[in-house]
């Protein structure tokens, strides 16, 4: 098995998802959104994403890699320091890789470490259509962030 399959395999399995609802408590972890194929949408996408989400995915890095994710589509409440509805993409270490929200097309960013951590969050005022990521090993230097471009 080659290693772009191996990862497929690794990132279907071992996906950990968990929610908290701030008015409803813990719910069902279907309810943040779908990993197919190396991509994760936002819960409801590419309809808007429901008030009040908080939802935490944790994607294992296979050894000696990187993972890049490519924000295909991106579409979440937008403010200047990001205070109301975000996607955050850090590692196991919390060491904070970026902070997300508003409009993006085609932005890219290289994770290190053993855990890629993608945290979103909606709070309880505008809904957008979320978010479209796709994910994609890569060796280790070879990480890179770049915007390609941004509204």
């Amino acid at each position: 098995m080659d290693k772009m399959n191996c990862f497929t395999m690794i990132v279907l399995f071992l996906l950990h998802v968990f929610m908290w609802d701030n008015k409803y408590g813990a719910l069902a972890a279907q309810g943040c959104g779908s990993l197919v194929n190396n991509s994760l949408t936002s819960p409801g996408y590419p309809n808007d994403y429901p008030r009040y989400m908080d939802c935490v995915y944790s994607l294992p890095i296979p050894y000696g890699m990187a993972i890049e994710i490519v924000f295909a589509d991106f579409d979440l409440e937008s403010h200047r320091s990001c205070r109301y509805d975000y996607l955050s993409i850090s590692n196991e270490n919390n060491q904070t890789f970026g902070v997300y929200c508003g409009h993006k097309t085609v932005q890219i960013v290289s994770i290190t470490g053993d855990d890629a951590v993608i945290t979103f969050h909606s709070d309880g005022s505008v809904q957008k259509r979320g978010f479209l990521l796709f994910f994609t090993a890569t060796p280790i230097g070879k990480g890179w962030t770049r915007e390609i471009r941004e509204r």
